[in-house]
């Protein structure tokens, strides 16, 4: 049974041989990478554990009495670049390649990448396989997979780390800076005997028989057994087909469909109209001991999930070669030791010079004379008449000595790039410009290795890419982070063509690339110290770049402080920090002493239509007065038909005096809005120019 609870088809035959071929390559690649590995172990014994001595020299100095000094100074070094690695990592970003791929589902990958890394402390698997690289001259990282619980059957991806770099066992005849090339690779541990009896009942716990090679009893030991997870390259052949409905093309590997999938293609009228043979490989999972697959998984990829981070990577003459940042300063160490070991010798016996003086002086007090080196005495007698004794002269330390602990020391940042000013310390820098210089030296000499840190983390997102189509392919949501730390929920399930699949490279090609740098956090906090300095000089801005720089802060009610911030933008300012089109706004409205000229023309001509309406009403009244004269006072009707004619003409005298007056007014009320209209029109054509020159200026800081 293998490790996610499926059974493999197998037999003795082909179990033999599997484990065959894995011991022996297992074998070709330890002796491979024998002299590297060998000086690799030297390295991290000479500068993390301070092993600097030849055992020979130490044993025989140790035996005389005198001093074997390790003053270790290399691991500040290796921490300068390791901790540098830290601060600027490189970030793992996935791009669209071709037309069938989009941004919006590279940016899911990306998220979803972050996500594996968070839940994986990826953070460690990196800096520690860095750490191994500038040490030991290589390093790993390790892509798993695991179920998410205990009371589940989904998995996750999981980065981890290789503290011991020296357990990898990879392809001797790999030339590649990744693992592009590694056909097979291996991590191996000893296991206690008991426990691997405990665990594995029915395996094989001894090398015993005559078929079983050298290979494979190098495996056991008296109380240990060797254990390896095994990834070995199987290239195979398949079948590449394409199916057609109408417009919609779809093209699948033959064994990626199932039954359900196929029925579903037959429902949908999607025929076959093209097939193709086409090569592939497969990585498959072991993990084995000397004599016994223990268990098999197919790994999902073409690249097997172990990542190296070599450190300065040589060819010479087709041969590989490894070196740390601490390889070339050994014997640049091992001389200062010496020499400091040195100094220390001799003052160490500077107090043990001999007295002299004439025989029979120091029979006085042969007691105190004979422990003069070991104790302090207030006085000491000598023999009455007898010179007193003199003690011969300090052996002066030789300056040439001090002067070769000095040059030591200099050889050393020489030889690893690392000086004073990369350490923090005080040089022989007398300028500022000049410690700049001095750091950017340091930083460029020990580049490489941080150059290959981003081509290890590029690989192992290569890997995530390759292995989230077929880990993520259930219905199921997922946490994916954003550049800027926040997470969000996505659902991973889509519908295409009819058929569920999961979120996959299948349709369009993607890449990974590196955002190298500083983090985002840092570039965050860069550009809020910006808009500070830059409100100083320019106080107008602040209305428009406060809320900008609050979000760019982390305190509590942050988000709060800045949406309260954008209720006093300019209207056009907000509608682009809300990712608007701020043409698409309505017009704003007229200022207050606009809208109070509009008001009182409005009056006006209320006025004047009740006037006009009054003199109409009175007009009607005296012509029924008039009618009712006529009817009643017949013998007055010349009278009253002159006094109505006269009436009738003041009347008309009136209306036409009122119509007169009332155009009057309306000309001049719109003489009025013609020219407050034009005033507001300036007016506006201002606005839009400060909107204008506003949105330029928001655009401007957004690139930067």
């Amino acid at each position: 049974m293998d490790e996610s609870g499926n059974t493999e088809k197998s037999s003795p035959d082909k179990d033999k041989k599997i484990l065959e071929e894995a011991t022996e390559l297992f074998e070709q690649g330890e002796t491979g990478w024998s002299d590297a590995k060998n000086e690799a172990r030297d390295d991290l014994n000479f500068g993390r554990l301070g092993d600097q001595w030849p055992p020979d020299i130490k044993q025989t100095r140790e035996q005389e009495g005198r001093p074997c000094l390790s003053i270790n100074d290399l691991p500040a070094s290796i921490r300068q670049v390791v901790n540098d690695g830290k601060q600027n990592r490189p970030q793992i970003k996935v791009r669209p390649v071709d037309g069938g791929a989009d941004v919006e589902t590279a940016d899911i990958l990306s998220g979803l990448i972050k996500h594996i890394e968070a839940i994986s402390d990826a953070s460690v698997a990196y800096d520690t396989a860095l750490d191994n690289a500038v040490s030991a001259s290589f390093g790993f990282i390790h892509v798993e997979t695991d179920y998410t619980n205990d009371r589940g059957f989904e998995q996750d991806l999981f980065i981890r780390a290789v503290p011991n770099a020296l357990a990898v066992t990879w392809d001797a005849s790999s030339e590649a800076m990744d693992n592009s090339d590694w056909e097979y690779a291996f991590i191996s541990w000893m296991e206690d005997k008991k426990k691997f009896e405990r665990d594995y009942p029915n395996a094989a716990s001894e090398a015993s028989g005559h078929s079983v090679s050298s290979y494979v009893q190098r495996w056991y030991d008296k109380d240990e057994i060797r254990l390896a997870t095994y990834y070995r390259r199987v290239k195979t052949k398949q079948d590449l087909i394409q199916f057609s409905n109408g417009e919609t093309e779809a093209s699948f590997l033959e064994e990626n469909l199932d039954k359900d999938a196929m029925e579903e293609l037959d429902k949908m009228a999607m025929e076959e109209v093209g097939r193709r043979e086409v090569e592939s490989c497969k990585i498959v999972k072991r993990l084995i001991s000397g004599r016994d697959i223990l268990a098999t998984t197919e790994w999902k990829g073409t690249l097997i999930p172990i990542i190296p981070i070599y450190g300065e990577s040589l060819n010479v003459e087709g041969r590989r070669y490894f070196k740390s940042l601490i390889r070339d300063a050994k014997d640049a160490q091992r001389m200062f030791n010496l020499s400091r070991s040195t100094v220390t010798e001799m003052l160490g016996r500077t107090p043990k010079t001999p007295f002299i003086g004439e025989a029979g002086t120091f029979d006085a007090d042969p007691e105190k004379w004979g422990t003069i080196h070991l104790e302090s005495h207030p006085y000491i007698e000598h023999t009455k008449g007898m010179a007193p004794p003199t003690r011969v002269d300090h052996a002066q330390i030789p300056q040439g000595l001090v002067q070769e602990s000095a040059l030591s020391a200099d050889d050393k940042k020489r030889i690893m790039g690392i000086h004073d000013a990369n350490l923090g310390l005080p040089g022989n820098e007398v300028s500022g410009k000049a410690l700049r210089y001095r750091r950017s030296e340091g930083d460029t000499s020990t580049f490489h290795f941080l150059d290959n840190q981003q081509i290890g983390i590029k690989g192992t997102g290569r890997v995530l890419c390759q292995m989230i189509p077929t880990v993520y392919n259930t219905k199921r949501v997922l946490r994916i982070i954003g550049d800027d730390g926040k997470s969000t929920n996505v659902s991973i399930k889509q519908e295409m063509g009819g058929i569920e699949r999961a979120l996959d490279f299948s349709v369009g090609t993607y890449d990974v690339v590196m955002d190298t740098g500083p983090s985002f956090a840092t570039r965050r906090e860069e550009t809020s110290e910006f808009l500070q300095t830059f409100m100083q000089s320019a106080p107008q801005a602040v209305p428009i770049l406060a809320p900008m720089m609050i979000k760019m802060m982390d305190f509590p009610d942050q988000d709060k402080t800045a949406r309260l911030l954008e209720t006093i933008m300019p209207p056009a300012a907000a509608a682009i920090m809300r990712g608007e089109n701020p043409a698409d706004l309505p017009p704003p409205p007229p200022p207050p002493e606009v809208l109070a000229e509009q008001a009182k023309a409005k009056a006006l001509i209320e006025v004047a239509q009740n006037k006009a309406q009054a003199d109409i009403a009175i007009a009607d009244r005296k012509a029924e007065q008039t009618l009712i004269l006529d009817k009643n006072r017949s013998d007055q009707k010349i009278q009253i038909e002159r006094e109505q004619a006269q009436a009738d003409m003041a009347v008309q005298r009136e209306k036409h005096m009122a119509s007169m007056e009332l155009e009057r007014e309306k000309a001049l009320l719109k003489n009025e809005l013609m020219e407050r209209e034009i005033e507001l029109k300036d007016r506006s054509e201002r606005v839009k120019e400060n909107e204008e020159i506003a949105r330029e200026y928001i655009g401007a800081q957004q690139i930067l």
